[in-house]
């Protein structure tokens, strides 16, 4: 006969040390799901990692993870009367046992952190191919007019003369305006950025360096937005026309990552498995007891 639940929470409250193996599943099992997320969440990062390395100027990504927070355990008892036979109040009595882990969770931040070491650079010889040599980034403007940055130098011209990238970002000149590139004429660009058509200054591609670029918030499509980094014009970063950045994930690091995190996730999967399973032997174990 199954038990009501008055005389299962009567059989749990008069057993202590059965209620307190049943928080200690419980907990285990909350500590296993947890790894379970942050080991899926990782293998995601990896994943974008290797599907962007060949995407030029990418910049690899990682995932941070922090320890939930520890609970202090202590011992709280009441000590027996001294003198054998005595009526002396007992002593209450404190002992620190020691901290109590609740496993991992993925750090809370707006985005997954960027690396921003430099690729490795490939020479195109195609004039409208430019990479940096440096802490730079080339300033665009959206379609809604907004700056972003990229380190991404793949640019076209248009049909309307403006030098843009390829999804159609206009590249912002010294004076903050789109570029514009006469249609006749060899285009030549110094490490400075300065942009000449057939012998002629046009304009110079402004690149911005960073203060702290772990404010800078990427919105995909290789562009990133200033949460706050603060541009400043570049010093010490060069332009290289007729060169790519490639993108900065190593394939093979990615690879042994990724099985890593495999190999994580199915060690929290068996976990899981495990706790409920004794999980299910120990609530049969208080149902038995009970009857």
């Amino acid at each position: 006969m199954v038990p009501s639940f008055a005389r299962l929470a009567q059989c749990l409250a008069t057993d202590t040390q059965i209620v307190r193996r049943l928080f200690q599943l419980v907990r285990g099992l909350y500590i296993a799901a947890n790894g379970a997320v942050v080991a899926t969440a990782n293998v995601d990062v990896i994943a974008n990692n290797i599907a962007n390395t060949n995407t030029n100027g990418f910049k690899r990504t990682f995932l941070q993870v922090e320890s939930i927070e520890k609970a202090q355990i202590y011992r709280f008892q009441t000590e027996n009367g001294i003198a054998p036979g005595s009526h002396t109040p007992g002593q209450a009595g404190v002992a620190y046992v020691g901290p109590l882990g609740f496993g991992s969770r993925i750090y809370d931040t707006p985005d997954t952190p960027t690396v921003f070491e430099q690729g490795p650079t490939q020479t195109t010889n195609n004039p409208f191919d430019f990479s940096l040599e440096g802490k730079g980034f080339f300033t665009v403007r959206n379609t809604a007019g907004q700056l972003r940055y990229t380190r991404d130098g793949g640019f076209v011209r248009d049909n309307t003369g403006r030098l843009t990238t390829a999804n159609g970002d206009a590249v912002v000149g010294q004076n903050g305006n789109p570029i514009q590139i006469p249609d006749t004429g060899a285009m030549l660009v110094d490490r400075s950025g300065n942009i000449t058509v057939a012998g002629r200054f046009v304009d110079q591609i402004q690149t911005v360096e960073f203060r702290d670029t772990r404010f800078l918030r990427s919105e995909g499509s290789n562009r990133f937005i200033d949460g706050g980094a603060g541009p400043i014009k570049a010093t010490g970063s060069n332009v290289l026309q007729g060169t790519l950045e490639k993108s900065n994930a190593n394939v093979v690091r990615s690879m042994v990552d990724l099985i890593a995190a495999e190999r994580w996730f199915d060690a929290n999967e068996k976990m899981i498995q495990s706790e409920d399973e004794a999980t299910n032997l120990a609530i049969s174990g208080v149902g038995h007891a009970s009857r």
